[in-house]
């Protein structure tokens, strides 16, 4: 499978940022509406008392995602709820017979890996970790559990796309 590159992200980035702010809630309006049970499982690893800074960084982040792979492989058919949190279900339920025999850091890394989208993951990590000039919205207790969501998605949206491919 085509890697995601960084120019992508940092097109699709400085594309979304650049967006007014009208055009922004009706680009996250449209995103949202095509695939809802994405963007409710990315803006739910926040949880329902994050911060609002930490809610709009998880609709960017969730944008990002969606608007990458569509740029490098074409619409994305809507996904079932069903579909999604079967992926889901099966994923944590391996997530967590690994941390029963390995670190959380080597599950960690090991996510980061088989998800087959290094570059990509990095400007994920990037975005979600943030730097000084681009501070991260969210909070430290929040990106660990932000970067395993995002890399879940990542798993299952390469295996979407080989599916139509």
């Amino acid at each position: 499978m085509k890697e995601i590159s960084g120019e992508t992200f940092t097109s699709i980035s400085s594309f979304i940022t650049g967006l007014s702010q009208e055009q922004m809630t009706e680009f996250f309006t449209r995103q949202k509406e095509k695939q809802l049970y994405v963007h409710s499982y990315i803006v739910n690893s926040v949880g329902t008392a994050a911060s609002l800074s930490s809610k709009v960084f998880a609709n960017l982040l969730f944008a990002l995602i969606i608007r990458c792979y569509e740029y490098e492989y074409g619409e994305i058919l809507p996904i079932t709820e069903k579909r999604l949190a079967k992926f889901m279900k099966e994923r944590n339920e391996s997530i967590v017979r690994e941390l029963k025999r390995n670190s959380r850091k080597k599950v960690y890394n090991g996510l980061r890996r088989d998800a087959e989208q290094r570059k990509f993951i990095d400007n994920l990590d990037w975005f979600i970790d943030g730097d000084n000039e681009n501070p991260s919205g969210f909070i430290e207790s929040e990106r660990l559990n932000v970067k395993i969501t995002a890399y879940l998605i990542v798993f299952f949206l390469n295996a979407e796309m080989e599916k139509i491919q």
